[in-house]
């Protein structure tokens, strides 16, 4: 049987029997500021965490608990840290501190199943709960109804407003389903929960207010106030405890969250959680008080042991909604490690709204290690500090996250006190394809052929067997006049890559116009291929393309002598020579304006084209301020020409993949260096396309429309 109590003390007490009990009412301000955690998807399903799998182990995956009380603390009635043996209403203690209206309200949930699953750029996760969730709003008339009472004060005359009293108190699992999905700029996530109501103490009315008669122990009742119980029976410690409640005692809660990019550095965040409740109607027994009442201790204690004692009415039936959660806030990211939040939030519940706000800083440490530190405040509690940490060892992923630091040392004197802790865990998809360290065409990768039939000689090549990549072959040239290729029977295996070096990369910016012979105009499109040439007679193929426009720009490894060709639809290949001294006395720009010879005109000695070493600089066009669709426009132009006709060929090029699946989240800059403008920051499992593959560092990438740098160490 339940102990017996008055009415004001049941009022006060459940508040803080919240602080024991097994719920998402706790607003979990610090959480807010960790999205990537999977429970961060618990205050904003828009945060989409950073894993393709997720498991939350069984009952400890999140351990939610939280309390808020803005009248008075647990000290307040006896309570010593941690200890609640001693807890006694002293009304003399809180009667001066309470204010005219009060709030307490939190609880504990514990996750019984978790798993979530990431592909590509959308999310799904099925979830299940145990959760106890309540809210207590009183007046400061009820205490001072509770202490008349307790010391056995009665004036007649003597009126207590009690119109502010309300509570709710709700013991209920949840079975979810959680889809959230990243546009790139946007993302945002739902969560749809199917609730089964286990037990409820809930009070409804406009409020009453008291007024003691002539007559000793009696109150003239003004309103009404009426006072329900769904699945109490429970209690009695009779009966079966099915998995899903009690029949009919069912509600559905929607959560909804949504992030948007405001900026390179600036993302705001909405979000609106438990917005449903539960209709009960099995095990529902109601009480009205109203109009007199005699010996309140007295009645109080008749009903709520009714409450347990009496099976459900069958024409009962009533509906309580869930304490719902406004969630406002902004994130503005310094760099890839710090991060800067700002939240404003409102717990709805009665009709009313509690307000409280938040700002927190967190840092990552390490690709498995991050911290936060917060501040918030809410009504009754203006200064808590709190904070959290994720740590990752392997795949099992460890978090403690709280709104208020110092409630973990002394809990019964804090107005506030909110903890999660759990542990998941976590696995990161491998990537489709292995990344490999050799560029590939900006655009559309083609034959070099054209190379192999110049007629310039090259002491420093070495014979096409032993040196030509070998992997797909791709599309050929137009045929050349008097040009033989090199007769190989099968294709050579890959020469090894050359030892590596300590020293750090530095390269010349090789750039200009391409014009054909006779006119002023750029050309539509050129064909390239960049050779690295090594000391022991090696070479590597570092770069080949078609690239719409005239204007060209190309890296080139200071430590290494380089042959760069280039060549039209109409024209004979051009081949520049760069030795490694060239390359270091040039600095770091080296501007050509190149004419290519028009195959019809070009005679038989070799010079296949006119080189302008000291023109001006050609106004080159930036291909970051390009975007995808334009480059494919501007492409598609070019391809509009009749495709050449192709001959047979022995020599093969090393053709890379260009479509990658990242593992883990990077940044897409405006140029190449970390401190330029970020164009995108993509998560774990979003696609990219390779466009060029300029330097050991850096990476030129597409994402949707969007043509920026990628850190080549962010993707291995």
């Amino acid at each position: 049987m339940m102990k017996k109590a008055t009415l004001c003390t049941l009022m006060v007490v459940a508040g803080f029997f919240l602080y024991l009990a097994p719920a998402h009412a706790q607003r979990n301000l610090a959480l807010y500021s960790m999205p990537g955690l999977q429970q961060a998807s618990h205050v904003n399903p828009g945060f989409i965490p950073d894993a393709s799998l997720v498991i939350g182990l069984p009952l400890i995956s999140n351990i939610n608990a939280g309390f808020s009380n803005n009248g008075f603390t647990l000290k307040d009635i006896g309570g010593s840290g941690w200890g609640l043996n001693g807890l006694r209403l002293n009304y003399e203690t809180i009667l001066p501190i309470v204010e005219n209206d009060n709030i307490a309200g939190g609880g504990l949930n514990t996750n019984l199943l978790t798993i979530g699953y990431r592909l590509k750029n959308d999310y799904i996760a099925f979830e299940s709960s145990e959760n106890v969730v309540g809210t207590f709003y009183y007046p400061k008339d009820a205490i001072q109804f509770g202490s008349d009472i307790h010391n056995g004060n009665f004036n007649p005359g003597q009126v207590y407003n009690l119109n502010g009293l309300a509570y709710d108190l709700t013991h209920f699992r949840d079975f979810s389903f959680v889809y959230a999905r990243d546009f790139g700029r946007a993302s945002a996530g739902v969560r749809i929960r199917y609730l089964v109501g286990l037990e409820n103490y809930s009070s409804a009315g406009p409020g009453l207010v008291l007024t003691s008669t002539e007559e000793t122990g009696v109150y003239q009742i003004q309103g009404q106030l009426e006072l329900w119980a769904a699945g109490v029976q429970s209690f009695s410690g009779e009966g079966s405890y099915p998995i899903w409640g009690q029949a009919n005692n069912t509600g559905f809660a929607f959560d909804f969250g949504t992030t948007y990019s405001l900026g390179e550095k600036l993302k705001a965040s909405f979000s609106v959680v438990n917005l449903g409740g539960i209709h009960w109607v099995s095990g529902v027994n109601r009480s009205v008080l109203a109009n007199e009442i005699e010996s309140p201790r007295t009645k109080i204690d008749e009903i709520f042991d009714g409450f347990i004692d009496k099976e459900g009415a069958a024409n009962l039936s009533y509906s309580t909604a869930l304490p719902t959660l406004f969630n406002l806030g902004s994130a503005y990211q310094m760099n890839e490690q710090s991060t800067f939040n700002l939240l404003l939030n409102s717990r709805y519940i009665h009709g009313k709204h509690s307000l409280g706000a938040a700002l927190s800083y967190s840092r990552k440490f390490s690709p498995g290690f991050r911290g936060s530190l917060t501040y918030s405040a809410v009504k009754g509690s203006l200064l808590n500090l709190g904070g959290g940490i994720v740590a990752k060892a392997g795949p099992l992923q460890l978090f403690l996250v709280t709104d208020n630091l110092l409630s973990a040392f002394n809990p019964s004197g804090s107005h506030n006190t909110n903890v999660s802790v759990g542990a998941n865990l976590v696995f990161h998809k491998k990537p489709k394809v292995e990344i490999a360290l050799v560029d590939t065409a900006m655009v559309a990768p083609i034959d070099t052929m054209a190379l192999a039939s110049s007629e310039t000689p090259r002491p420093s090549q070495p014979a096409p067997p032993t040196t030509a990549p070998n992997t797909a072959r791709p599309s050929q040239p137009a045929p050349i006049e008097k040009a033989k290729p090199p007769k190989v029977a099968s294709p050579p295996p890959t020469t090894p890559p050359p030892a590596q070096r300590n020293t750090p990369v530095r390269y010349a910016i090789f750039q200009g116009a391409i014009r054909m012979e006779g006119s002023s105009e750029k050309v539509n499109h050129y064909y390239f291929d960049v050779y690295k040439l090594y000391p022991d007679g090696q070479r590597e193929l570092m770069r080949t393309g078609r690239t719409p426009g005239g204007d060209y720009k190309l890296y080139l490894d200071r430590g290494y002598d380089h042959e760069v060709s280039f060549r039209h639809s109409d024209s004979k290949p051009m081949v520049i020579e760069f030795s490694k001294e060239e390359l270091e006395n040039a600095g770091q720009n080296i501007t050509r304006n190149i004419t290519l010879r028009k195959v019809s005109s070009a005679p038989d000695t070799g010079n296949l084209g006119v080189i302008e070493e000291k023109g001006p600089a050609p106004e080159v066009e930036d291909l970051m301020d390009l975007t995808v669709p334009e480059l494919q426009q501007e492409e598609a132009q070019v391809l509009q020409r009749p495709a050449p006709k192709e001959e047979n060929s022995k020599l093969w090029v090393d053709q890379q993949p260009r479509s990658l699946q990242l593992n883990h989240s990077v940044s897409v800059y405006k140029d190449m260096d970390v401190n330029s403008r970020v164009l995108a920051r993509l998560s774990e499992g979003m696609e990219i396309e390779v466009l060029e593959r300029t330097t050991a560092e850096w990476w030129m990438v597409a994402y949707r429309s969007k043509i920026g740098w990628i850190e080549t160490s962010q993707l291995k």
